[in-house]
């Protein structure tokens, strides 16, 4: 054999030998049930360790490890927490963490060789895996929400002096963004957090349902109609029951094409709802009743929208004259059966204000001026009605002697009409109602 041949057979023969040691060794720790010597994990010496020993030696590190704090920070406002890891849902995985350590420098595969020199350089320092559980940081992620909110405010209309109509700008709302707070705290497991961290918090805007845009698009650019009417301020049960209405009509929005239906809006007039007794008309007397004085508040809505040139799609006269409004000029509500309603026929919202002074009612609505005609609502009585007089005997007066038990009064046919003008010429008649109220009979008792 050449010398050429035989060096040739010689390094086929060493490196055959090379890799069948080779072999045999990474046969030899691929079935091992322990963990390569040297290895570490997170700095805890694990080499040599069956998988038992290793997750033992690293128990301690559980408990440490969920006392450690992470901070948390909203940038541009002094607003901070800090909470432990155990709080935020993160939490060691010590099975994961072992194994991996196991399975380091084992297997048949090229990237072995590269572990293998790394161990031997005593490079190898594994990390402690880190899981995070959504569930767990719930209440955490409540806290800070709780702290972060702030609840929109929509945009209103203020009425100044003047009755200028004023634009009261909207304010965003904030909440936190959870989606962005629990993408953040997952990808901490993939860092090495054994370290302090700090992480950004983000909010999220929250639209308000009435948008400054929203309002300035609603063409309310003034008063269309008022009406005001007196009352009794010394009758504090009917005054407070006209009050408890009236809140619920003052800052009333409409929107275009909707209805408006006074007992819907108003609500039910009841104990519940605060209302006191107070005189009413049932069946043409007056007696006590929840509620009364709420249809002067019907009847003042009544002729505002009257001048507001509004279709009427139910209204209903008292069964008796009364005497805040004229007769015609009136509408009884009650809550169930007898209703209120309008349409807003405009391309923009209408905005109602009502106001309670010192025995006086006043109920003005807002919107488009400039589409608004000249609006005349006139009255004309079209008879009157005398009351009719009936006597009783009474044996307790003198014979002759006479006392009025009730005093009667007049009823009256009426009818009302809008008229409508443009430039100061009628273009329509509307007959809105026509009336017929009965007299109240006077009742005399006479001595017999």
């Amino acid at each position: 054999m050449s010398s050429r041949k035989y060096f040739q057979w010689a390094c086929s023969s060493f490196l055959g030998i090379i890799l069948l040691l080779l072999l045999a060794y990474l046969t030899t720790w691929s079935l091992c049930p322990r963990i390569l010597p040297y290895l570490t994990i997170q700095g805890e010496p694990v080499g040599g360790l069956s998988r038992g020993q290793a997750l033992a030696r690293l128990e301690n590190k559980k408990d440490l490890f969920a006392e450690k704090n992470i901070h948390l920070e909203l940038h541009g406002e002094d607003l901070d927490w800090t909470f432990s890891t155990r709080e935020l849902g993160l939490s060691l995985d010590l099975t994961e963490s072992v194994e991996r350590a196991m399975d380091y420098g084992k297997g048949f595969k090229l990237q072995t060789a590269k572990e293998l020199l790394l161990l031997l350089e005593n490079k190898v320092h594994l990390p402690l895996m880190v899981t995070f559980g959504p569930e767990d940081s719930s209440r955490t992620i409540q806290e800070i929400g709780q702290s972060l909110v702030r609840d929109p405010e929509n945009a209103r209309l203020e009425v100044g002096t003047g009755d200028q109509v004023e634009i009261i700008p909207a304010v965003w709302g904030r909440k936190l963004d959870e989606e962005s707070l629990l993408n953040k705290l997952d990808f901490l497991t993939y860092q090495d957090i054994h370290e302090e961290k700090t992480v950004s918090v983000e909010t999220v805007s929250v639209r308000p349902e009435i948008t400054t845009d929203d309002m300035e698009g609603w063409q309310i650019t003034g008063k269309i109609a008022s009406t005001t009417t007196s009352f009794n301020a010394l009758n504090k049960p009917r005054t407070h029951n006209i009050q408890l209405a009236s809140e619920k009509i003052h800052q009333y929005l409409l929107p275009p094409h909707k209805v408006f239906s006074f007992n819907q809006v108003v609500g039910p007039r009841s104990k519940e709802a605060g209302y006191q007794e107070a005189m009413i008309i049932m069946e043409n007397e007056f007696e006590p009743g929840l509620g009364g004085g709420v249809c002067q508040v019907s009847s003042t809505l009544y002729n505002a929208v009257l001048e507001a040139n509004l279709p009427i799609l139910e209204r209903r006269r008292h069964s008796r004259v009364v005497d805040y409004v004229s007769p015609g000029l009136d509408a009884t509500v009650a809550y169930g059966y007898i209703d209120f309603q309008f349409i807003n026929n405009t391309e923009g919202y209408l905005f109602f204000h009502a106001l309670v002074g010192n025995g006086t009612l006043t109920i003005k609505i807002f919107g488009c001026q400039e589409s608004m005609p000249e609006v005349e609502i006139q009255r004309q009585v079209v008879r009157v009605l005398p009351p009719r007089v009936i006597n009783h005997k009474d044996l307790s007066l003198a014979p002759g002697e006479r006392a009025t038990v009730q005093k009667g009064s007049p009823g009256y046919e009426v009818q009302v009409v809008r008229r409508i003008r443009v430039d100061g010429e009628a273009i329509m008649d509307e007959i809105i109602s026509h009336d017929t109220y009965p007299p109240v009979p006077q009742i005399v008792n006479i001595g017999d």
